[in-house]
């Protein structure tokens, strides 16, 4: 079962069996538990607005909880050409926490979808994915792009 996003939740799944006991056609089964979290992670995902020629940056930060400490041994961008990454890593209060800055790269007007992926050296969560939204407006005194 996949729990992906669940963390510090509870999760309940149930399922139907069918049997071939013509007194007990199906039978419900439901399991659940607590879904621990792996690490802290806000925001969850990174929204970049505004214009064309403007500086847009967003950032994460990742607080590995303590029972699943990790470390980033790597990253990537699903695609290239979107966005810049950097990663820093930052020592407070004893613990390890990673800042990740995003950084729009695109130029005149555009919309899209990338994601930074960090890898771990973690057998529990080999990778955490990290979604990134462009919504970038076109400069409004760029008359080659917007003409009257």
């Amino acid at each position: 079962m996949n729990t992906k996003g669940y963390g510090g939740r509870t999760l309940r799944k149930t399922i139907t069996v069918h049997t071939n006991d013509p007194d007990v056609a199906t039978v419900k089964l439901t399991i659940g538990g607590a879904v621990d979290n792996f690490a802290s992670i806000r925001p969850n995902r990174v929204r970049l607005n505004g214009r064309s020629g403007d500086r847009i940056v967003g950032r994460v930060t990742i607080v590995p909880e303590e029972k699943y400490n990790f470390n980033v041994t790597g990253m990537r961008t699903r695609r290239e050409g979107d966005i810049d990454v950097k990663l820093d890593t930052v020592e407070k209060k004893s613990r390890k926490e990673y800042v990740l800055t995003i950084e729009n790269k695109r130029q005149g007007k555009a919309r899209y979808f990338n994601a930074v992926v960090l890898k771990t050296d973690s057998a529990i969560q080999p990778s955490i994915t990290i979604p990134v939204y462009g919504n970038i407006s076109a400069d409004p005194d760029d008359k080659e792009k917007n003409p009257s």
